[in-house]
């Protein structure tokens, strides 16, 4: 009986071990043919005009997207469309640079005038019918890419941030050649205040490229751009870098010649927020710059002084090591204000001083041209020379009433500092 029972455990241990071996290989098998079938089926383009790539069994799907030689196991230049139907395969990647390996495939005088390292693609690859049903040469097969991602460049005489973007249709097989479904592009950014079109439509192959215009006023660092597609409504996300722009401003255009006139100009740094600094070195065709360089931080101005010398017009400049600023033009003028001014301010103040004197000279023309004199060369010494010739501090203010009103105090109470300087060299004698 023991012996009987252990037979029968055995024939059930054998059975269910090839049922369970038989399942295996009826598994693998159905597999097997499920892959194969899924390899070859024809993709219906009216169920399914947007396809992911998980819906595909691709065998390189770690190499670059961006090579259009990835989609080589799934030939879809065969695909079954609908006559001027189109098929897009959604790699579900952003955008990426292209690489080497699809330059070689395509046609160089396509790029012969792009910068292979500026060139960016879409993850996207469309599949159109050409048009005609008994057409046996197959789709075209092309991909979206961005030919320059250059960065936003400062326009000095427009005061704003620029840059172009370039697209086009790149496709292996095709040199050129209209497609029966242009595609459709959107481009927004929150940073960029102008986008020139900001829709656009594409509808042939390679060249020649589509420009879109971009310009900001005010931009740091970087900025971002989305850009729409029919078969990414959300968008793909790049960044343009802001180049830093060194920018020389004073609203002045006009100075009092000879050195009678300094004003401030401002140096500073556009579209950068970084506190790295750079030393800027500024220089004028004619005049004084003070100082003559700056360690000029990126994110903060700095002020240099500029003083007039001679007659005609200076150009300033401000330049680094990687920059160079706008130039600024600034006319020096014979100084008639300057004279008119201190000359009136100087019989003013000498008018008033001989009627105030007890005893008061014997004409009131000699007190008049001394007092011309005095306040003329006070005005002089102040402005051009910086030295006060009165114990009275002023404002370093230039304008027409400061020196008026300099050049008649100083004919009024005269040089008085001269005096007190002889006096004081006379008492340590």
């Amino acid at each position: 009986m023991g012996l009987f029972k252990s037979a029968s455990c055995t024939g059930n241990l054998n059975r269910f071990v090839a049922f369970f071996l038989a399942g295996i290989v009826i598994t693998t098998f159905c597999n097997q043919l499920l892959s194969a079938q899924d390899r070859n089926r024809a993709i219906n383009p009216r169920v399914l005009d947007v396809i992911n790539r998980n819906q595909i069994e691709l065998n390189v799907l770690q190499q670059d997207t961006s090579n259009l030689e990835l989609l080589n196991n799934v030939d879809f230049r065969n695909l079954q469309l609908q006559p001027r139907q189109k098929t897009v395969l959604n790699l579900d990647r952003n955008i990426s640079r292209v690489d080497s390996g699809t330059f070689t495939q395509v046609n160089p005088e396509i790029l012969a005038s792009f910068n292979t390292q500026e060139i960016f693609s879409f993850p996207e690859l469309h599949v159109e019918n050409r048009g005609a049903a008994e057409d046996a040469s197959g789709n075209i097969v092309y991909q979206p890419v961005i030919t320059s991602l250059r960065p936003l460049v400062y326009d000095h005489v427009e005061n704003l941030f620029t840059s172009t973007l370039n697209f086009l249709l790149l496709s292996q097989d095709e040199s050129a050649g209209d497609i029966s479904n242009p595609m459709q592009l959107e481009l927004h950014s929150d940073n960029i205040e102008s986008i020139d079109p900001s829709r656009l439509q594409i509808g042939h192959l390679n060249l020649p490229s589509t420009s879109v215009h971009i310009s900001a006023s005010s931009v740091r660092d970087s900025v971002q751009i989305r850009i729409v597609t029919e078969a990414n409504a959300e968008g793909y996300e790049t960044y343009l870098k802001v180049e830093p722009a060194l920018d020389l401003f004073t609203e002045r255009k006009r100075l009092q010649g000879l050195g009678i006139q300094e004003i401030p100009i401002q140096v500073n740094w556009k579209g950068s927020s970084s506190t790295d600094s750079q030393v800027v070195n500024i220089s004028s065709s004619q005049g004084t710059v003070t100082p003559t360089s700056v360690e000029l931080t990126y994110n903060q101005p700095a002020i240099v002084q500029l003083r007039s010398e001679g007659l005609g017009n200076a150009t300033i400049t401000a330049t680094s090591s990687d920059a160079q600023s706008n130039t600024l033009q600034i006319n020096f003028i014979f100084p008639w204000l300057f004279i008119l001014f201190s000359l009136a301010g100087g019989f003013l103040g000498g008018t008033a001083k001989y009627f105030t004197l007890k005893d008061k000279p014997k004409t009131f023309l000699a007190t008049t041209i001394g007092s011309l004199s005095i306040g003329l060369i006070g005005a002089l010494a102040y402005f051009v020379l910086g030295i006060n010739l009165l114990s009275i501090e002023f404002s370093s203010t230039f304008n027409e009433f400061a020196v008026f009103g300099i050049s008649a105090l100083i004919a009024f109470f005269g040089i008085r500092k001269l005096k007190s300087d002889v006096a004081d060299s006379a008492s340590e004698n």
